[in-house]
């Protein structure tokens, strides 16, 4: 028994085209480093499946298939017409390729979390290996939280759930006082980020000389070493190949304007506020 009906298959085959995956004889031979491949093909009981295959540099290689009837069938019962339930469809597609590309990363990085959370509990004196599991910390858990920022925002895509109001976005009264907080934090890891940046762009630069190189060339293969490396997303990784070669605390406030919308003199107006009022609160508590 066919597992798609006409209509199903076509508006299905619609959606894959228009997300630019292409079928199993037209795919890109894979390619070497962080990248996931994906391609659509039938499959023996007559279903559409879509293939994934995901490789992360020091992480490994993933491989999986997706049967896609069932999903389509759904997508034609809530959207009755055929232009809605083509764009469920391709933010169905999307869905599945961003979560899957983020599973090896995730489960690389709750290895390390593992191995400190465990051993941290034991009482051992603050030496070499514990300062050492600290900065694992400080470099891994950032990118947990960002993966599960990113896993929350295409659950919402997918749901079309609505966006809050305005031209930019605006800080809750609980984000304005902990700001200074979350400056600190951005602060910190810049500048365990930056050291790695200044490091290897001197040795790329050694290396690069003889045949010379543009600064884009520069920053692509930064965001690609420094995504393997530290696990960052690579919009936080650019602030550091800015030509002007900024602070880790000019990076701080440029990732801050970047999430909140604000504009540079704002925001560090509301951190210089959150931080006297900070201070202001635990005097009188005292």
């Amino acid at each position: 028994m066919p597992q798609l009906t006409e209509r199903s298959e076509r508006l299905l085959l619609q959606a894959l085209e228009d997300s630019d995956i292409p079928n199993e004889t037209n795919q890109l031979p894979p390619l070497l480093g962080g990248m996931t491949v994906v391609y659509w093909r039938k499959n023996v009981n007559d279903d559409i499946e879509i293939v994934l295959n995901s490789s992360h540099w020091f992480t490994g290689r993933l491989t999986c298939s997706i049967t896609l009837g069932k999903l389509a069938d759904s997508a034609i019962r809530y959207f009755p017409k055929d232009a809605d339930a083509v764009s469920t469809l391709i933010e169905v597609l999307a869905y599945l390729r961003g979560n899957i590309d983020l599973l090896l990363p995730e489960t690389r990085q709750g290895i390390y979390l593992r191995s400190y959370n465990l051993k941290s509990r034991k009482t051992l004196k603050k030496e070499l290996a514990e300062l050492q599991l600290e900065l694992v910390e400080s470099i891994l858990t950032p990118p947990m939280t960002e993966a599960i920022v990113r896993f929350t925002k295409m659950n919402k895509r997918l749901r079309a759930e609505p966006k809050r109001g305005g031209s930019k976005a605006r800080l809750e009264h609980l984000q304005r006082q902990s700001l200074h907080e979350d400056y600190d934090e951005v602060q910190r890891i810049a500048k365990l980020v930056r050291k790695s940046y200044l490091t290897t762009f001197k040795t790329f630069e050694t290396t690069h000389s003889r045949n010379g190189y543009n600064w884009e060339e520069w920053q692509e293969f930064w965001v690609k070493y420094a995504t393997e490396l530290t696990g960052h997303e690579a919009e936080f990784l650019l602030l550091f190949a800015e030509r002007d070669n900024p602070s880790a605390s000019e990076i701080a406030y440029r990732w801050l304007v970047a999430q909140t919308g604000h504009t540079r003199s704002y925001v560090e107006a509301l951190v210089i506020k959150s931080r006297k009022e900070a201070g202001k609160s635990k005097r009188r508590k005292d």
